[in-house]
């Protein structure tokens, strides 16, 4: 925003109620500069309430005809002159007036004392509305049928004003936000200090004082945010204003106004008054369906430091908490003493009105103003006719026509040379690039033409020919690789060259016998990174080049002879990655002719989670090859796709076929029967099914575990019946729940950020979308319901736990079963359990979690959290340094198949490393970089088994 000239000066007039606060800005060296403050405490109102306010707009008259004065022989006639008797009688009475009017006492005589020390005729005025004359209405985006400003005012002067305001002086004016929404507000009756500054005018200087606008004190405070911070669209600001009789809070969205409200304290000493604001704050904030405390900037009286600090204490620690501060306005030096941040702040308002009378066109104020029209009309500096008006508006037209076609063609120039410079820069690129490619063309045809010379030589038999065969097999693998040296020693060779991909290194190193990777060195091409890289190799065994065949020649394998590292404890379930890819797609897998290679390319999408695939591969392998005797296997697996994806009438189907074909499937899928039948809440006929694993099998692997599941629903069910007797008897006032609220934001990844760390102590959440306003807010709730005593004891428990969620808030809910919130109750026990003994973890007591752990498990062996605590068991005994046991708990984490698998994979190799078993430590990782590709843990085994390698 351009400023004005050097010394231009504006002052703004602020009253509340008795208070008179009076601001000095000025134009030094294209600032705005604050030169002066001060304010006085009136004795006296303005005016006696009994007093009727004269109509002073008639000093500005528009009339331009002058009065004819009569003749001074008409004047002798027309006037008697009075008897001297008569004079005196007259001037008595005049007296007794003159004494009568000075017995009415005012505030006006301090006023003008306060206002003369201020240059009020080369000055701009601008004046605040008395709150007690001002009523506010609000109107959504479907009130304003157009846009024009004119129009709405109008539509506003038949809904806001009745017949009988429309014949007074009222004012009114609006603002509007960016969604059409609009406040409007209205000025009932003259305004007092309006008022006193006309009758001060002729007093006080000869020139008439020019009056820029009176605005309320809200729309002042909303335009020193606008102008002062810089708050993303989607921030909720609360201004608290406290003066001496105005007290008022306003809420903002971004720089959008969004409601305002009135605070009313009774008079009491400063401890109670904080108290009481507080409460204010703290009772919009339950009622209102935002987070208006997430900035709170307080203005006024009270914004001290010990006040700031007391609501800072009070409120929520992550909420932003400050005094206003002006950074755009300029303090001169030599005044930074006089004007502290708490003055600033208590002259807040004056200052607000200066710096918009001094910036009329900053678009960061609301252009808006109560000022009576006839003022406005009278300060304008000429009048136009309506003829002048017609040969204005073709002058506009005309230039306003040349000036849009002056502007689009320097539009059109300049985007014709943003398109040029834009296809030159790609041309530039792309000519890079082709190079580069002709470059690695050149290299790879002058490599392959190397390795056919050779082949040619050595008739295929050759050492040489099967070195850089396999190397050459690798880089179609692994694009884009090259190399540029190759050199060779009696009992090693070496190789050097480029990879785009980091991760290509590590396979390079396993193609042959002792590979070792001397250095990897990240460069750039055309800001394309790649990596340089140097590895060392034995020569392979010739009797191995004789034996070995085509087909089976090696390709890029993650770790050498990885078969021989296979651990006999662990059951993959029969699941072994393929050496040279982690997953195939869906192309690859349908050109496989070898049945057993099918199933097992297929079974990697079962592993890795993507069980839709895998069904539709199980499919067309079955309809491929019918009469295979994995088919079998593929139907059963087919059920357990649509067990884990929730389809359980279709994974029930599959397994009773299983059952009836009678294979050595059936006591799997007898236990999967009984899973599904559990998940849909048949306990009974689940029941039977397990027990006739038990009847049946009585010495297969799964028998234990259906006694136990046996035992365990069996006791449930007899608890459930006793429940549902409760329920009869239990009263209708049962009804009434409460939720605990955590957490609420609009963004939801940020609120399943929050869900995921709440998950990982044990808690079971949900997250309830809610519109508000047009947009979405995701509020993350425990899924239980309290009594609001327990609500309130889990909500300081996890808050104290984590020292993230000070802010949750209690909500009340109806249930139809009272008994379910029993349930619930009950249910929380183990979380509750869990949660603290991961306390104990966390607080580095090992061995106290590691034992807890173990009791949990026992205590409760159908628990969700069963999984976590095993895994946690095995980190605590790692951390106290028992390598082996910690081996052996993440070997039974890792077969029991649960989320924390990845996990345990990575401690595994954690473990072996730390032991030196580092070919182990190499499997693990590699396994887990097989089975959880998409998983962070899979990068991070990667680098450990470079490093390792290394």
């Amino acid at each position: 925003m351009k400023l004005g000239k050097n010394g231009k000066t504006a002052i703004g007039i602020f009253q509340d109620g008795l208070s008179i606060k009076v601001t000095q800005l000025s134009i030094i060296n294209g600032k705005i500069s604050l030169t002066e403050l001060k304010e006085t405490m009136l004795s006296l109102p303005l005016y006696p309430q009994e007093d009727v306010t004269p109509d002073l707009e008639s000093q500005y008259s528009t009339d331009e005809e002058e009065q004819i004065l009569p003749d001074l022989a008409q004047l002798e006639k027309e006037i008697k002159i009075p008897d001297l008797t008569e004079l005196e009688e007259t001037d008595l009475d005049a007296e007794s007036d003159i004494d009568r009017e000075e017995e009415i006492v005012t505030g006006k005589q301090e006023f003008q004392k306060l206002i003369s020390q201020f240059p009020l005729s080369d000055s701009k005025l601008a004046l605040n509305s008395l709150e007690e004359n001002t009523s506010y209405n609000q109107f959504d985006e479907t009130f304003a049928k157009s846009r024009s400003r004119s129009s709405i005012k109008k539509q506003l002067r038949e809904e806001i004003l009745t017949k009988e305001d429309r014949t007074k002086k009222n004012t009114y004016d609006f603002i509007r936000n960016p969604d059409n929404s609009i406040l409007a507000f209205v000025q009932r009756g003259n305004n007092e200090m309006l008022q006193a500054l006309q009758e001060i005018n002729p007093l006080v200087s000869k020139k008439r004082f020019f009056y820029s606008f009176i605005e309320p004190i809200e729309i002042s405070l909303m335009n020193l945010i606008r102008n002062n911070y810089d708050f993303s669209d989607e921030e909720y600001i609360l201004i608290i204003y406290i003066g001496l009789e105005t007290k008022v809070g306003i809420v903002m969205k971004g720089k959008d106004y969004i409601k305002h409200f009135p605070i009313i304290v009774p008079e009491a000493d400063i401890e109670y008054l904080r108290q009481a604001i507080y409460s204010k704050i703290i009772l919009e904030q339950d009622t209102s369906n935002i987070n208006i405390t997430s900035n709170i900037i307080f203005a006024g009286e009270m914004t001290s430091d010990e006040d700031i600090a007391f609501f800072k204490q009070k409120i929520n620690s992550d909420s932003k908490i400050d005094r206003i501060t002006l950074d755009n306005l300029h303090i001169p030096q030599a005044k930074s003493e006089r004007f502290t941040p708490e003055k600033i702040s208590e002259f807040c308002i004056p200052i607000a009105l200066a710096w918009k009378a001094l910036e009329p066109r900053n678009k960061n104020f609301y252009s808006c103003s109560l000022l009576p029209d006839k003022i406005i009309e009278s300060q304008k500096p000429f009048k136009i006719a309506w003829h002048g008006f017609i040969i204005l508006a073709a002058i506009f037209y005309v230039a306003f026509s040349g000036t849009l076609k002056n502007l689009k063609i320097k539009e059109d120039m300049i985007e014709l040379g943003r398109q040029n410079n834009a296809i030159e820069i790609e041309l530039k690129r792309n000519r890079a690039i082709v190079v580069k490619l002709r470059q690695v063309k050149n290299e790879i045809a002058t490599l392959e033409e190397n390795i056919k010379k050779v082949g040619n030589l050595v008739d295929r038999k050759n050492q040489w020919y099967y070195i850089l065969n396999v190397i050459s097999n690798s880089f179609k693998d692994n694009k884009i690789s090259w190399l540029t040296s190759f050199t060779s020693q009696d009992k090693t060779f070496k190789i050097s060259g480029f990879t785009t991909r980091k991760r290509n290194v590590v396979p390079f190193s396993n193609l042959f016998p002792n590979g070792q990777i001397e250095k990897v060195i990240e460069n750039t091409i055309q800001n394309v990174p790649i990596w340089q890289y140097d590895i060392t190799y034995g020569y392979p065994n010739p009797l191995d080049i004789e034996n070995q065949k085509k087909e089976s020649e090696p390709g890029i394998e993650f770790i050498k002879d990885k078969e021989k590292l296979i651990p006999p404890q662990i059951q993959m379930d029969n699941f072994k990655p393929q050496p040279q890819t982690v997953q195939k797609d869906r192309e690859t897998i349908i050109q496989s002719s070898n049945p057993k290679s099918r199933y097992q390319d297929i079974t990697q999408f079962y592993f890795s989670g993507q069980y839709k695939q895998a069904f539709d591969q199980f499919k067309e392998f079955i309809e491929e090859f019918p009469e295979n005797d994995l088919v079998y296997s593929a139907q059963y697996l087919m059920g357990e796709c649509f067990y884990q994806i929730k389809d359980y009438n279709q994974a029930i189907q599959i397994f009773e076929k299983i059952i009836a074909q009678g294979g050595f499937k059936t006591p799997d899928a007898l236990m999967m029967l009984g899973n599904t039948l559990l998940q849909q809440g048949e306990i009974e006929k689940a029941i039977v099914y397990w027990n006739r694993i038990i009847t049946q099998y009585p010495n297969n692997r799964l028998t234990p575990i259906a006694r136990s599941k046996v035992k365990q629903f069996s006791q449930a069910e007899v608890e459930d019946k006793v429940k549902e007797q409760a329920l009869e008897n239990s009263s209708p006032d049962q009804n009434v729940r409460y939720e605990l609220q955590l957490y609420a934001d609009t963004n939801y990844d940020a609120v399943l950020n929050e869900q995921n760390i709440l998950e990982s102590l044990g808690y079971t959440t949900k997250i309830l979308p809610i519109n508000i306003e047009g947009r979405t807010i995701y509020r993350l709730r425990l899924d239980e319901k309290f009594s609001k005593e327990q609500a309130a004891t889990v909500g300081k428990k996890i808050n104290t736990q984590t020292n993230r969620y000070a802010d949750y808030w209690i909500a009340e809910t109806l249930i139809k079963n009272p008994g379910q919130n029993e349930d619930n109750t009950k249910n929380s026990k183990p979380q509750d359990e869990y949660s603290q003994i991961v306390d104990k973890y966390f607080a580095k007591e090992y061995q106290q979690a590691y034992e807890l752990f173990s009791l949990f498990i026992k205590k409760h062996p159908t628990s969700e959290l069963v999984h976590n605590a095993k895994y946690l068991m095995g980190e605590a005994k790692y951390q106290l340094g028992n390598y082996d046991e910690s081996i052996t708990i993440f070997k039974d984490v890792v077969q029991d198949n649960s989320r924390k698998t990845p996990d345990a994979l990575m401690m595994l190799g954690n473990a072996n490393e730390k032991m030196e078993n580092n070919d182990k430590a190499l499997y693990y990782w590699n396994e887990l970089i097989s089975r959880f590709p998409q998983s962070k843990l899979a990068d991070i085994a990667q680098f450990k088994a470079i490093n390792l390698k290394d």
